[in-house]
């Protein structure tokens, strides 16, 4: 949070999709080694028993590290609400948006995490997964109050947005 909002609520769980992290990791550190191969084996003009073998000992090796690291490595969503900010909070800094103050509020369906609320500002925008605001209900209120807010004062939402969330439809002066 920025300092000037005290914090409210806090919310940390681990996330799902870390399978695909891992195995993201792995396909790409697996096919350069694989490319870099088949280069030597090219330029030899024969394939040489020692690319092969030293290939398959280096593509084992960051097949395992990846997935080992990108399964073990702590990848966390910790959320951080304050009266007027909501924030994800990561190692490497924080993605703020003014709950009161949104641009665009959207319902996505992302395949590992479901449903989640998509909440936008100028240049930043934040995806959060509604199975992670369920079980906290003071979060839950402080980000729905924000959005209600910000709709009545002129985000876009889309119809589903509008619908999933209970919230007011458009006018026919805003349809057109």
């Amino acid at each position: 949070m920025t300092g000037e909002d005290r914090l409210l609520e806090t919310v940390f769980a681990r996330r799902p999709d870390r399978w695909r992290y891992a195995a993201k990791a792995a396909f790409v550190g697996v096919v350069p080694v694989t490319v870099v191969m088949l280069i030597l084996m090219v330029v030899q003009g024969a394939p040489g028993e020692a690319y092969v073998i030293l290939g398959e000992v280096v593509a084992g090796g960051w097949l395992l590290y990846a997935l080992i690291y990108g399964l073990f490595h702590d990848r966390h969503i910790a959320l951080e609400a304050g009266p007027r900010t909501l924030a994800e909070v990561d190692v490497s800094g924080s993605i703020e948006v003014p709950l009161f103050e949104l641009d665009a509020v959207t319902v996505v369906n992302w395949a590992r995490l479901g449903l989640c609320l998509r909440l936008a500002k100028s240049n930043s925008s934040l995806v959060v997964p509604f199975g992670l605001m369920e079980g906290n209900q003071r979060l839950w209120d402080l980000v729905y109050h924000g959005v209600r807010h910000s709709v009545a004062a002129g985000a876009k939402a889309d119809e589903r947005t509008r619908r999933l969330l209970g919230l007011p439809g458009l006018t026919p002066a805003e349809q057109s």
